[in-house]
């Protein structure tokens, strides 16, 4: 199945209503390409609470259905860099191990990385090791 921009909209608003995130909108330029903004909310990775504040980061998510989306993270500014591309976003996987696709939902799929590559940085952040795999930039 491919999931068109509307569908992508439509899970995105569906984690809204089940609390995974907040603060949900999006805009769509004349291009085509749609900027969703939203905001984490607190997590559980594995059941457990993680002690690590989601709340602070807000997102911004540059979508066009052809290529694959770029995640900022807006808030808060993110002095310490560690697997970012050199554009600032985040890099959440390595292309010879997933290629994105329509077929790719952002919400289901890239939203839980996104919780996941902020749990590694704070952690990084806290004790200098990064817990996630780690490729070459």
């Amino acid at each position: 199945m491919s999931y068109s921009p509307g569908y992508q909209i439509k899970q995105l608003q569906e984690i809204c209503d089940n609390g995974i995130i907040t603060n949900f909108s999006f805009s769509k330029n004349l291009y085509g390409t749609y900027t969703f903004k939203l905001s984490l909310t607190n997590q559980k990775i594995d059941g457990e609470l993680t002690g690590i504040d989601f709340t602070k980061y807000k997102l911004n998510i540059v979508y066009k259905k052809s290529i694959e989306p770029y995640i900022y993270v807006t808030e808060p500014i993110l002095v310490k860099r560690k697997h970012m591309h050199s554009d600032d976003r985040l890099c959440l996987y390595h292309k010879k191990e997933f290629k994105w696709s329509d077929k790719e939902s952002i919400a289901l799929k890239l939203i839980p990385w996104t919780i996941i590559w902020i749990y590694f940085y704070e952690m990084w952040l806290k004790t200098g090791i990064w817990y996630g795999d780690e490729y070459k930039h």
